[in-house]
């Protein structure tokens, strides 16, 4: 193997590691309380998978925590959840695989303090569609274990 070889597969399993540490550092695995909602996170590494079980519904979030800093999208089932939610039961069908909110924390004395910032959709009918999705105002949250 050639010396740019080696560079280069020390250099990827270098960023690799670094990756890896910064989410070992960055530990969420757990129970979560947001107000009312109580969530569990798994993580492996830097990835960062949770649950929620709400009324007609689950959320679920994804995302990765990186030396300290947190970034989740939250997505939602159940069609009663969707239901209260607004949604006509044309619309629920285009919702199933889309990021509903998007959250930013940072990590600090057990707590992840940060902004939640929900996603606006806009419809189009005939036929049913998604024609724009608007992410709104970040709003101020914390969550503790």
């Amino acid at each position: 193997m050639s010396d740019t070889g080696i560079v280069i597969i020390g250099s990827a399993a270098g960023i690799i590691f670094f990756i890896w540490l910064g989410g070992i550092i960055t530990r969420i695995s757990g129970t979560w309380h947001d107000g009312k909602r109580t969530i569990v996170f798994k993580q492996w590494g830097p990835l960062v998978r949770g649950l929620c079980n709400i009324d007609g519904g689950q959320e679920s979030y994804s995302g990765f925590a990186f030396f300290g800093r947190v970034r989740l999208e939250r997505y939602a089932t159940g069609k009663a959840y969707f239901l209260a939610a607004g949604f006509n039961e044309q619309m629920i069908a285009f919702l199933k695989q889309e990021a509903l909110a998007g959250f930013k924390f940072k990590l600090r004395d057990n707590k992840l303090t940060g902004t939640f910032s929900g996603y606006k959709f806009s419809f189009g009918y005939q036929p049913t569609r998604i024609l724009r999705v608007t992410r709104m105002v970040g709003e101020p949250r914390e969550w503790r274990r």
